[in-house]
């Protein structure tokens, strides 16, 4: 039996077809459009970037840094300075590049280069830069001046990219602190205008610098921090590899780099430490001195770390000493340490302030002194 209307059905269901036909081929037309607009601006990023043909191809070496991988091509290529190919590629050493940009620095170096990406710091937004696979807080890196390890320039022929790392201060294999100057001039840092990467722009051999030997805590946590960042992201740790800091195994290097600089900033003065925090010192003869202060308290935890709290302590307690003024003078470190630190991280460091504050033998023994922390920031 014919239904009625059924020529009308089929007419309303053909004129909803063929809208939805053309709205599909519209879209694909818009994207196919899209495609086009993309594959010619790519061909245009590629024209106007430069390209430098290096006669002598040079291999980048494990973790090395893009600034020694550069300067190493400037010699075995016979080119003057850095300037000269940093120039021609209109390549700014010092800042972190944008992944297209990181692209076409590795293009106009030939095919081949990809390998360069796990050294080039790469901006992934405002805020957050990755290297070596790691992302990191921007403050996190000390990409505006040069850090050398003499010793392993010496032994290795090059510079380690994570030496960039600004809580880091030392060299994990020979136990030295970092170099960022030259003795001409202390308060200059080293600039990629120098024409060697182990030489000054006075002429000096930087591998000839004198070296300041660190503890062997400081030497343990600059072990610590390497073989956070040479681990794959992703993988899991050794936990027979952790050294004694008795750091939780899933603690990340951007956790270990935040607490580290929060450590060596510990002050009874909540201003002063959340000046720290928000502009990173990264200039080493001021580093140095706080990562001592970490290394010395992640060094036997959490008794490691009661200097730093009795220090903060002394200077803030209502007499007389007890638990309650404990806990109170404590509190301005513990907000800086609710801001600084990831929720793992600070959970770890409250237990070792509860553990504190639970031992009255540790809020008068000893002395309240602690290592003398120069202004990195004009302050007193």
């Amino acid at each position: 039996m014919r239904m009625p209307g059924g020529n009308a059905g089929h007419c309303v269901m053909r004129v909803y077809d063929d809208i939805f036909y053309k709205a599909v081929h519209a879209h694909e037309e818009r994207l196919r459009a899209q495609r086009t607009r993309d594959q010619a601006r790519r061909v245009i990023n590629k024209m106007m970037m430069p390209e430098i043909d290096l006669l002598v191809r040079v291999a980048p070496r494990p973790w090395e840094s893009l600034e020694s991988f550069a300067y190493r091509a400037v010699d075995l290529n016979g080119l003057r300075s850095l300037s000269e190919i940093a120039s021609a590629l209109r390549w700014k050493p010092g800042r972190a590049l944008s992944l297209e940009r990181c692209h076409q620095l590795m293009n106009s170096l030939g095919e081949g280069y990809t390998q360069l990406e796990p050294m080039i710091p790469t901006e992934i937004d405002r805020k957050t830069v990755l290297l070596g696979g790691h992302r990191l807080k921007r403050g996190l890196l000390a990409l505006t001046t040069s850090r050398l390890c003499p010793d392993c320039v010496e032994q290795h022929g090059y510079g380690k990219a994570y030496w960039s790392l600004a809580p880091l201060a030392a060299c994990e294999e020979h136990g030295t602190y970092l170099v960022d100057c030259c003795a001409c001039n202390p308060d200059a840092p080293l600039s990629t205008t120098r024409p060697g990467y182990m030489q000054c722009a006075c002429g000096a051999d930087l591998r000839y610098q004198p070296r300041r030997h660190t503890s062997s805590a400081a030497q343990s946590l600059a072990f610590e921090i390497a073989r956070r960042y040479k681990t794959d992201v992703g993988t899991e740790q050794d936990d027979h590899e952790s050294n004694s800091s008795m750091l939780p195994p899933e603690t990340t290097l951007s956790e270990l780099l935040d607490l580290t600089t929060f450590l060596g900033s510990v002050n009874p003065d909540y201003a002063n430490m959340n000046l720290d925090r928000t502009r990173p010192v990264v200039k080493l003869s001021h580093v140095s001195k706080r990562f001592e202060l970490a290394a010395q308290a992640l060094a036997c935890w959490p008794t490691g770390v009661f200097p730093l709290l009795r220090f903060a302590y002394s200077q803030q307690r209502e007499a007389p000493y007890n638990s309650r003024t404990a806990y109170q003078a404590l509190q301005p470190v513990m907000h800086a340490a609710e801001r600084w630190l990831s929720p793992q991280m600070y959970k770890w460091f409250a237990e070792a302030v509860a553990a504190f504050i639970q031992t009255p033998s540790a809020w008068k023994s000893h002395s309240n002194s602690l290592p003398v922390r120069d202004c990195a920031h004009g302050r007193n």
